[in-house]
């Protein structure tokens, strides 16, 4: 019905627009002047009432249409951030039950290699970064359950770092001792918690080869918290060039 009268209403349009331009056939069938003169006028009203209503009506379709394809994204949005804070809500839970058995990596600190170390070590250091992060951080603020468990994982990575850096630390002077044996340097770990790394090597009697070697090393032996990086050219010489770590 609605369809129907649409079309009734366009057709009636198009004839008061073809009236208006040819009035003479238009109306035809009324043969007095004087009436047909009348009925222009009446024609005329009608015609720009119609045509106004016609906008109107377009306006407010257009208008509905907006407001509806407003609402659907605004719904839509709504479902995203649901299921994307449920999706963050159950990844922090499980790695705070992975946390609480001291579980930080895939593999032992005694069979990773450097990246795996660094990779460990930065996720790590990612918990803390939730807070402030520009997509979880309303999260945070918002979520009790999550902000609690964020928390936790913040102090539990900050545990599990600081107990196995002394080991981690280790393990970084082995990768190291092996990669470098064949260029005769030797490598050393002392200090207390194993923050000393000590390289010894006729090669280090250049400066050059002592600035390169801390330029290759500083980005790892920083992330491992070591302190100072001494270099010897021979072992039982008491003088030695050495970079502290801050």
């Amino acid at each position: 019905m609605t369809k129907l009268l649409g079309l009734l209403q366009f057709l009636l349009f198009g004839y008061l627009v073809f009236g208006l331009i040819k009035p003479q056939k238009a109306l035809f069938f009324i043969g007095d002047e004087k009436n047909r003169k009348r009925l222009y006028v009446i024609l005329a009203w009608l015609g720009l009432s119609v045509f106004f209503a016609f906008l109107f009506n377009v306006t407010g379709v257009t208008e509905s249409i907006e407001r509806s394809e407003r609402a659907d994204s605004i719904k839509q949005a709504n479902i995203d951030k649901a299921a994307f804070q449920k999706r963050n809500i159950e990844k922090i839970i499980a790695d705070s039950t992975d946390l609480s058995q001291g579980v930080f990596s895939t593999n032992t600190v005694e069979t990773m290699n450097v990246e795996e170390l660094g990779s460990s070590l930065q996720h790590l250091a990612s918990y803390a970064n939730i807070p402030t992060n520009d997509s979880l951080s309303e999260l945070y603020k918002t979520n009790k359950q999550y902000s609690s468990a964020v928390d936790y994982c913040i102090k539990r990575a900050s545990e599990i770092k600081n107990n196995n850096l002394p080991s981690m630390r280790k393990r970084y002077t082995d990768i190291l001792k092996d990669k470098l044996w064949e260029d005769d340097i030797d490598v050393q770990i002392s200090g207390k918690n194993s923050t000393i790394l000590t390289l010894v090597g006729a090669v280090f009697a250049a400066n050059k080869n002592k600035k390169e070697m801390q330029e290759a090393i500083g980005p790892v032996v920083t992330q491992l918290g070591f302190k100072q990086i001494r270099y010897k050219w021979i072992q039982h010489d008491d003088e030695y060039t050495y970079y502290d770590i801050k």
